[in-house]
């Protein structure tokens, strides 16, 4: 009969609360196989294997590449259209502008974009809208504003979704406006170029727990393929 200390995981025979501790049972022949091909200790082996990682999948598991685990930015709605317009606007270095709300998501996205632009040689200007004097979301005024600077292709990140006076009187200036929003959509969407929101009806991506911030960094994702795509970074 095999004693009892040789079973115990770790070598404790029994727990605070007098409970005894056994390694699970797992494939000796897998373990041996995954501690010579990927050089691992005996133990680290048999927790993956305990886990149900396979060969194929230790090396990635121990070692994840965000690339592999994003899901596809085209599967947001208006994603891919976005993508083409904001990538036709880095290519011809088009004045581009980020309306962002004044609070930490806000912020945080507004600066995702700008560095994304610099990084690409081109510059993003940003409106970011007075708490006290403007309040919440884009505003008529300040949208004449970026026009009057000539701006007529602008991004709103975390706000936008429920501006539908503002935005239709952008488009109707000429305006090109791109939302990457994560508000609920209340009764119908915005008339604007492209709204990117996982939290709209038609939304079939699964994403509605991001932030702006998030939704930001899927639309950048989807930019910087579609820029690839196009030949931009060739020679750069």
């Amino acid at each position: 009969m095999t004693d009892e200390n040789d079973r115990a995981a770790l070598g404790v025979s029994r727990s605070a609360a007098g409970q005894f501790w056994v390694m699970q049972e797992s494939d000796n022949r897998q373990i041996l196989a995954l501690s010579q091909s990927l050089a691992l200790p005996d133990l680290l082996c048999r927790m993956l294997v305990a886990r149900g990682v396979s060969n194929e999948q230790a090396a990635s598991y121990l070692d994840p590449k965000l690339r592999d685990l994003l899901i596809d930015p085209s599967l947001l709605t208006d994603m891919d259209k976005a993508c083409e317009r904001l990538a036709t606007a880095i290519i011809d270095d088009e004045p581009t502008a980020v309306f962002g709300d004044y609070d930490v998501d806000g912020a945080t996205s507004s600066s995702l974009l700008i560095r994304y632009w610099r990084a690409c040689g081109r510059e993003m200007n940003f409106y970011i809208p007075d708490r006290t004097e403007e309040g919440y979301g884009p505003n008529e005024a300040a949208f004449q504003k970026l026009f009057d600077d000539g701006y007529k292709l602008l991004v709103t990140v975390d706000c936008g979704t429920m501006a539908h006076d503002v935005l239709a009187a952008a488009k109707d200036r000429g305006q090109e406006v791109i939302v990457a929003d994560h508000h609920q959509t209340g009764g119908g969407l915005p008339d604007c170029y492209a709204l990117i929101n996982p939290r709209r009806a038609d939304d079939e991506s699964g994403l509605g727990h991001l932030a702006a911030v998030g939704v930001t960094f899927m639309l950048l994702v989807g930019l910087n393929r579609t820029l690839r795509q196009k030949g931009f970074f060739e020679g750069r």
